[in-house]
C-alpha cells in the first residue's frame, strides 16, 4: 500500500481539529519532549505509517480515538474528544516508559490551553496499560497506550 500526501479539504478548521493539532503542538514543542522523543506520527503532517523500530523508539502515536455526543442545551452539543497517545520504548526497562508517560502528562497539564481559540474546556488523562513486546525489527520493548479526554462544546448554528 502506498500512501501520499494529499492537500487539505477547502474546509474550515473544526473545533476538533483545532484541539487536536493544540495538543499535538503542546506535545511535539514540550522542551523534555523534543530532547528525548525520536519519532513522532500525529496524523496531520505524516505521509505514510512509520515502523516501530529500536532505532525509531522513543516513539510516540497520537491517534484520535472515537467518542459520543450529547445534547447541551438550545443549540450546543457536547462533543468530546479523544486522543490516543501510544508510546514505545526500547530496551527491558519499563521505567523508560513510565517516565516518558509522565513527561507527556505534565506537558499536557503544565498550563491551561486557550479556551477561545482551542475550544477545550477541561481535560482529563487515562494512566497507560504498559506492555513488554518485540517490535517488528526483532528488538524488544515497551508500549504504554492511554488517552486525553478533551471537554469540548460545540454550537449547532454557523
Amino acid at each position: 500500500m502506498i500512501f501520499t500526501s494529499q492537500p487539505r479539504l477547502p474546509l474550515l478548521e473544526s473545533s476538533h481539529a483545532r484541539a487536536y493539532r493544540a495538543i499535538a503542538a503542546r506535545l511535539r514543542g514540550n522542551e523534555t519532549l523534543r530532547r528525548v522523543v525520536r519519532t513522532w506520527v500525529d496524523w496531520d503532517v505524516a505521509a505514510e505509517p512509520i515502523e516501530i523500530t529500536e532505532s525509531t523508539c522513543p516513539h510516540v502515536t497520537l491517534t484520535p480515538a472515537p467518542l459520543a455526543s450529547e445534547w447541551a442545551g438550545e443549540g450546543r452539543h457536547r462533543a468530546d474528544l479523544a486522543i490516543e497517545i501510544t508510546l514505545h520504548t526500547a530496551g527491558h526497562s519499563v521505567i523508560d516508559v513510565l517516565n516518558l508517560w509522565d513527561a507527556v502528562r505534565f506537558a499536557l497539564f503544565v498550563a491551561q490551553f486557550d479556551q477561545e481559540s482551542t475550544g477545550i474546556i477541561q481535560r482529563t488523562m487515562t494512566q497507560p496499560a504498559a506492555r513488554f513486546r518485540r517490535l517488528p525489527d526483532g528488538s524488544r520493548g515497551w508500549s504504554a497506550v492511554g488517552q486525553i479526554r478533551l471537554t469540548m462544546y460545540q454550537s449547532n448554528y454557523a
